[in-house]
């Protein structure tokens, strides 16, 4: 199975109201969104983001 896709992920929690300067810094450097939640009791949400690991590895 050595075409098997790899992927390193990366959680981020960015401060309110930057989320998606976030997102768009990130999928400029080539990550892919993959979850997005919003916390319940606090004002702050969470990005999962994923990229292949052949990329600078």
């Amino acid at each position: 199975m050595a075409d098997e896709i790899k992927y390193e992920f990366k959680t981020v929690r960015p401060v309110r109201g930057t989320d998606g300067w976030v997102i768009s810094k990130m999928q400029k450097e080539g990550w892919e969104l993959v979850r997005q939640a919003q916390a319940r009791c606090a004002p702050q949400s969470t990005s999962v983001g994923r990229r292949s690991r052949s990329r600078g590895s």
